[in-house]
């Protein structure tokens, strides 16, 4: 006779800011939901659609593994939305405590390449290779950016998980101060020369190409000094949350959260 089980993780991992500016979670509700033949999906607390799915199987010691297979991602933006779907390769295990679960890490998930995508842009939708090289090449530039900025920007600047606008402005002064306005830690730099000389038109915007050669690293100038980078990021901000804040989420957020499992069969 097949066995259904339900597990179900109670751990939304919501971010606040402390007054010293340190990250914390809170615990809510987050589900992990196992069903039929061991096949697991765990969502995660971004304000889209963020799920993990993957396979969970209950070890002879009792504790829970989690295998996770791929990330299936929704995101809409002002003109259109986004859907991918990326390879994901990690594990994690769920060990019984006196009163509940815990989640260690033993590989931590990566983000992979992408598996496919769709992108509706106003009234058109694009489907296949397309849309799925494009959100392809537009992960690693936003990944790119994640790893720039985190190494400029305090810890408390960086735009937590879930995030207000008001979590943004730190990353959109850095990164676009011609359309977010300019930050006294990265000012606008002087100088004599014309605007043709010093600025580049791209996605409505003129990029500030001195700006970009004394604060930006050398691989981000082209794609910023175009506009790309800035269309990624208004059409995927919150891919920029994930690049950002994925790898503490498993190193710290999740596996200091409390677990409650509860299984059906």
């Amino acid at each position: 006779m097949k066995k259904y089980f339900i597990l179900i993780l109670t751990a939304l991992l919501l971010y606040s800011c402390s007054s010293t500016g340190e990250k914390k979670a809170k615990t809510d509700s987050l589900t992990l939901t196992i069903t039929g033949e061991n096949e697991a999906e765990l969502t995660l607390p971004f304000s889209n659609k963020a799920v993990i799915l993957g396979e969970a199987y209950q070890e002879p010691d009792d504790s829970w593994t989690f295998y996770t297979d791929s990330l299936e991602w929704f995101e809409n933006w002002e003109k259109g939305w986004t859907e991918a779907s990326f390879s994901l390769t990690g594990s994690v295990k769920l060990i019984q405590t006196d009163d509940s679960w815990r989640l260690t890490v033993l590989e931590e998930p990566v983000v992979d390449s992408v598996i496919a995508a769709q992108i509706r842009y106003k009234e058109t939708k694009y489907y296949g290779d397309r849309s799925r090289d494009q959100i392809s090449r537009r992960w690693t530039r936003i990944k790119s950016a994640a790893a720039f900025a985190q190494d400029l920007l305090p810890t408390e600047e960086i735009p937590p998980v879930p995030a207000t606008a008001a979590n943004f402005i730190a990353l959109e002064q850095l990164l676009f101060p011609e359309a977010y306005g300019f930050s006294p830690t990265f000012p606008e730099p002087q100088s004599q020369l014309s605007k043709e000389e010093r600025y580049l038109w791209g996605e409505q915007v003129n990029w500030d190409t001195l700006y970009s050669k004394k604060h930006i690293s050398e691989e981000l100038i082209p794609v910023r000094d175009s506009g790309t980078l800035y269309r990624d990021y208004r059409e995927g901000r919150n891919l920029f949350l994930l690049a950002l804040n994925w790898s503490e989420l498993w190193t710290k957020a999740l596996p200091s959260t409390k677990i409650i499992i509860r299984r059906k069969k």
